[in-house]
């Protein structure tokens, strides 16, 4: 995966790590940014996580299993479940309907989480290739 935008700067994605570099003649030549250039003393970077899964079978353990999801969304969590066994049964419908309707607002809700402007402090390590 690479963008390159319009202000003559490049990114990558190669192996784990994120590559930045600076590009002339319309991306026809690229080179290593060096610490004096503007905009490359602060990087900013938008990201979203994935939830890891937690481990099933024998080798499950609920004592230390934490999970990624924050604790206010583990009621959407149940809220599809609900949705899922109501809608196995003609009768319940309408409740599955409701579930349904709950787990959707929680989803929006939680995208709207992962949205703001959480910051964590790293630190990038430039290298020249």
């Amino acid at each position: 995966m690479a963008s390159n935008n319009s202000k003559g700067w490049c990114w990558w994605i190669e192996r784990g790590r994120l590559g930045l570099s600076k590009t002339e003649n319309y991306g026809k030549s690229f080179t290593s940014p060096e610490v004096g250039d503007a905009g490359t003393n602060n990087v900013r970077i938008f990201c979203s996580a994935l939830a890891d899964h937690f481990p099933t079978g024998s080798s499950m353990n609920l004592d230390s299993a934490t999970s990624d999801i924050p604790d206010i969304f583990h009621e959407a969590l149940i809220s599809k479940v609900h949705q899922m066994i109501y809608e196995m049964n003609p009768q319940t419908i309408n409740l599955a309907q409701y579930w349904g309707d709950k787990y959707r607002l929680s989803v929006m809700e939680a995208k709207r989480y992962g949205n703001t402007n959480r910051t964590e402090k790293t630190h990038i390590m430039g290298e020249d290739y």
